[in-house]
């Protein structure tokens, strides 16, 4: 996060902007930790610079994984420690949890899958040409997702791959099948897709038997601060403004996912554990749609620093007001 100018006092709604907690979750901190602003005029908090620092350290901690209760009575001192304790790396490790691994089972997956881009949301680590080949293989790799490929949706053949790999989430394909033979499938909660059908829409399903926590990490960490957003929409000066219309819709999500985490406060503070815990997975659910939109941005950034003609990304200069200049007057 990048330095801003010091001064005394701070009202709610700069707070918000410095740090991305919603005014409501700061007075629901307030009633419930006793995190009191360092000033109040009337029903107007002024929280202070130093109140400020540590709200943004407390911020990373909770995007970390850590609970508000175990941070929020911390000095800054104790938050910096904390933070050093579990400091990501910076190694070439993915900002993502992982790629889905995935076996494609049938000729017709393996010859689609040739013809078409694969996302490096997948890692494709075992291909067969037909069911007998992959129940005959002794040494079958560990593997999340597999697409099967069958002429008939036959249950029993479906039960026998499953039964070689009963962990992994099963996508059958099928070209023919009686009524009988989806209903089976349903009721297995198998979601049986006919053929033939895009690659993307395979790419889709598989995700979906994967989830979302296990492809962008459990705390869905983001990869982007606040000012870095900021940055990005005011540099957007293309025909679509697509970069500052995903940064709206970002800042959206990280809005609603605040407020299903007061809503959960709150709950809680009333006794409603269950609710509140269904509310704590509701605003998880928005913080995974929220990672899925700031990878669209960071795709975004990456193909517009390969642009010659865009220009630099602008996270690389964080001087936006020279990103802009005056143009001149002529001279008369």
């Amino acid at each position: 996060m990048t330095d801003y100018p010091a001064q005394d006092l701070y009202q709610i709604g700069s707070v918000t902007a410095l740090t991305g907690i919603a005014a409501e979750r700061l007075r629901a901190w307030e009633r419930r930790y006793g995190f009191t602003p360092a000033e109040k005029k009337g029903k107007i908090r002024l929280y202070s610079h130093e109140q400020v620092k540590n709200l943004n350290k407390i911020k990373q901690l909770i995007d970390r994984g850590q609970s508000v209760s175990s941070v929020i009575q911390l000095n800054s001192g104790q938050l910096d420690q904390r933070l050093n304790q579990i400091e990501p790396t910076h190694t070439a490790a993915p900002r993502l949890g992982r790629p889905a691994n995935l076996a494609l089972i049938g000729a017709g997956l393996l010859q689609l899958e040739q013809l078409s881009t694969v996302s490096e949301t997948l890692n494709v680590i075992g291909r067969w040409a037909n069911v007998e080949a992959f129940l005959s293989d002794p040494s079958l790799p560990a593997v999340d997702v597999i697409a099967l490929q069958l002429p008939v949706l036959l249950p029993q053949l479906i039960a026998q791959v499953r039964d070689r790999h009963p962990s992994a989430g099963l996508l059958p394909i099928y070209q023919f099948a009686s009524a009988d033979q989806v209903r089976q499938c349903e009721e297995s909660n198998l979601n049986a897709q006919r053929w033939p059908l895009p690659w993307r829409n395979i790419e889709q399903q598989c995700l979906n038997l994967f989830g979302l926590p296990n492809l962008h990490g459990a705390s869905a960490t983001r990869l982007f601060s606040d000012e870095e957003l900021i940055a990005i929409a005011v540099a957007d000066d293309g025909t679509h403004k697509a970069s500052q219309q995903v940064v709206e819709q970002i800042h959206q999500l990280n809005a609603l996912n605040s407020f299903l985490n007061v809503c959960s406060d709150e709950a809680l503070s009333s006794g409603s554990s269950t609710y509140a815990q269904a509310l704590r997975h509701a605003a998880s659910d928005i913080g995974q749609g929220r990672a899925v939109a700031e990878s669209a941005l960071q795709t975004l950034m990456q193909q517009q620093q390969q642009d010659p003609v865009r220009g630099v990304n602008p996270l690389q200069s964080r001087d936006l007001e020279g990103a802009h200049p005056e143009p001149q007057r002529p001279q008369h």
